[in-house]
């Protein structure tokens, strides 16, 4: 017995030293990124006010070309997290749901234009591939898209591309933009 109080007490403070000794997470103010569209719907109706990175992104994700970029998890309270994607030193915040599972990401160059076409520039565009739970056996897909250009005179912006009618998943719109190497990692990201 005395040797189990033993192991217990060297448990515990191997267990406190371990937590003292982790880093202080900090917290960013939601007031200091761009927000997609769908997050600030979810941000006012939660009255979300602080978001925490909690490290890269743990989904499949694939690019054409050689863009510089980054997504980083977040995570603001219980049953509520989120992407940030940075790209051309800008960055936007996506917020998920707990009904959506973001699966596959898709990365590329395009060209965007001002209103009136006045101005021609690049962008990045981040195709996200989502599963969305609808009910009892009931899913369809959705594809939101976050623009970050390469011109700072223009902000970062999301918003849902597109969305699947019910039990279409993945969406063959989606699947069809796709190569053949794309769509087989897309195809094996459930398997």
């Amino acid at each position: 017995m005395y040797c189990f109080d033993k192991i217990l007490k060297i448990i515990a403070v191997v267990i406190v030293f371990n937590l003292a000794s982790q880093p202080a997470r900090s917290q960013d103010s939601i007031n200091s990124i761009h927000l997609t569209s769908q997050c600030e719907e979810q941000v006012a109706q939660y009255n979300l006010n602080t978001y925490e990175i909690t490290g890269d992104a743990d989904i499949e994700v694939t690019q054409r070309g050689s863009i510089q970029h980054s997504i980083s998890q977040v995570v603001f309270e219980a049953y509520h997290w989120g992407l940030i994607f940075r790209a051309n030193g800008q960055e936007i915040l996506h917020c998920a749901s707990p009904f959506v599972y973001e699966d596959f990401i898709l990365v590329e160059q395009d060209i965007d234009y001002s209103l009136f076409q006045l101005d021609e520039f690049n962008t990045v565009r981040f195709y996200i591939h989502s599963k969305v739970n609808c009910g009892s056996n009931c899913y369809y897909s959705r594809v939101d898209t976050v623009a970050i250009p390469y011109n700072k005179d223009f902000p970062p912006i999301g918003y849902v591309e597109l969305k699947s009618k019910n039990y279409e998943y993945p969406s063959r719109f989606f699947r069809a933009y796709l190569n053949e190497d794309e769509r087989h990692l897309l195809d094996n990201v459930n398997r």
